[in-house]
């Protein structure tokens, strides 16, 4: 056996785009790809503790385990051996890779790098683990069922003219809906002039509104950070409708990607009678709703034998018909990374 191990590194979205050059890798050359998050800068924990993937070609075991079989193998390139014993990657090893695109006689091939674009191939093979899947409907069922979502960038990559953009969508914004963001500044603006609009995840108030927040969340616990960034892409993606104010963002690009393609979105969401069983173990009073179980891999006829009697053959919040996302563009809106914060804060109020 062959391997790669991927180190992804930048945002959600970078990583598993980075991961989605990866796993092409792996299948087009008959690797086995063993994903490493633990050693990355921000998220610092094992991301098979969130999200599990499905293809033949991606480990799911014990990081150490993988580790003590490959450490005595070849390795290319040579001087990201280093990189599997140490706690940490610093940033500079992303300058040493191979080349996706051509095979290597070595055993393993180590990969770290960030990056963005819409990682199609990762969402084809990954879906939330229960402790994620838990909190997405608990949070679900305190939003309306057509509720709109938005997504509003504004720290390290600003937003185009934010006052345009609240004007053009003041209507969805007057309904029941949900809103992303990782300025505080402006989710406490928002949410004091729109009084139906809804958030979860903790943000901090950064001293500088230039401070990227992976970077940069003192105070929040890592564990929900990283259930709040994954839960809330969901959240986006599972709108009426879909309205992000930053065109050059990753994030909202992947969750306007999900909300779009519902199919996809759904089995992110339920992929395994197993995990049915251990959400209806966890969180029966939720009430969770699921509907078109072909969509999703499961097998009526085993729910019923597993006794899983609280959750309803009904999927309709999530399959549902839904209208066009109205976004903004990069015609439409010019950007202006130069907001004025206060101003802007007048004129909503």
């Amino acid at each position: 056996m062959r391997y790669i191990v991927c180190f992804p590194g930048g945002g959600f979205n970078d990583m598993l785009s980075v991961i989605n050059r990866c796993i092409k890798h792996a299948i087009k050359y008959n690797r086995l790809l063993i994903i490493d998050t633990t050693k990355t800068e921000w998220f610092a924990k094992d991301i098979h503790d969130y999200i599990s993937f499905s293809h033949k070609n991606i480990y799911n075991g014990s990081l150490n385990d993988i580790y003590a079989t490959i450490k005595k193998l070849s390795i290319y390139p040579e001087n990201m051996t280093i990189t599997l014993t140490r706690s940490r990657i610093p940033w500079k090893f992303r300058t040493y890779n191979f080349d996706l695109n051509k095979d290597y006689t070595e055993d393993v091939l180590v990969y770290y790098m960030s990056g963005g674009g819409i990682p199609y191939e990762t969402l084809k093979h990954m879906y939330v683990k229960p402790n994620v899947l838990n909190v997405y409907y608990e949070r679900l069922n305190k939003l309306s069922i057509n509720y709109n979502s938005f997504h509003i960038r504004n720290t390290d990559k600003k937003s185009d003219n934010l006052e345009l953009f609240i004007k053009n969508n003041e209507q969805y914004l007057n309904e029941s809906g949900f809103l992303a963001s990782d300025d505080a500044n402006i989710i406490n603006m928002i949410k004091e002039k729109y009084k139906k609009i809804i958030t979860f995840s903790s943000i901090p108030e950064l001293a500088s509104s230039q401070k990227n927040i992976h970077y940069n969340h003192i105070g929040i616990e890592q564990e929900l950070f990283i259930v709040d960034c994954i839960v809330d892409i969901l959240l986006l993606a599972s709108g009426e409708r879909f309205f992000f104010s930053c065109p050059e963002s990753g994030y909202s690009k992947l969750a306007n990607y999900l909300f779009e393609n519902k199919q996809i979105l759904n089995k992110i969401l339920i992929n395994k009678i197993s995990d049915i069983i251990q959400i209806n173990q966890d969180v029966k009073k939720h009430n969770i709703v699921i509907e078109n179980i072909e969509n999703h891999n499961i097998d009526k006829h085993n729910i019923e034998n597993n006794k899983i009697t609280k959750i309803q053959i009904d999927m309709s919040r999530s399959t549902m018909k839904y209208k066009s996302p109205k976004v903004c563009s990069k015609k439409k809106y010019k950007p202006n990374h130069s907001v004025d914060l206060s101003q802007l804060e007048k004129k909503l109020i």
